[in-house]
């Protein structure tokens, strides 16, 4: 099943920011600051179908080009479609600096390929004319 993502970027106050990407009738993915700028993304799953034990769905960003590509890690789902996963970048990578995709892909169990799987679950990015801006106040 494909979903599309309606992204969005949104900035608050007082020096914290963060820039999500909404999946629409299926959760969100959000960048925010944890130990650096922009470090951290949490991803939140909500009526994704339960896959069978041998997949889970895995988490992604993707470079503007799509030269890069940052395993988030699998997002195990409960029987309600509902699951959430956080990643925080070990080097402290500004990842809205880096990244403006987001692309959930089903991925076999185990899975000794390090790149995505070609079967996508949802994706999208943010929009580029607000991205220019979001990464000029960053």
């Amino acid at each position: 099943m494909r979903r599309k993502l309606a992204a969005a970027a949104v900035l608050t106050v007082m020096a914290l920011t963060a820039a999500t990407v909404a999946v629409a009738q299926g959760g969100s993915g959000t960048i925010r600051d944890d130990k650096a700028r922009s470090d951290k993304v949490s991803v939140s799953l909500r009526e994704f179908p339960k896959l069978p034990a041998n997949q889970a769905y895995k988490g992604w960003l993707v470079s503007d080009d799509g030269s890069k590509k940052l395993s988030l890690g699998l997002i195990a789902v409960d029987d309600a479609g509902g699951g959430k996963a956080d990643f925080t970048s070990p080097s402290g990578e500004n990842l809205v600096g880096a990244y403006d995709k987001l692309v959930l892909t089903i991925e076999p169990v185990p899975d000794a390929d390090p790149n995505p799987a070609a079967a996508v679950a949802a994706q999208d990015m943010l929009p580029p004319g607000a991205l220019v801006h979001i990464r000029h106040l960053l």
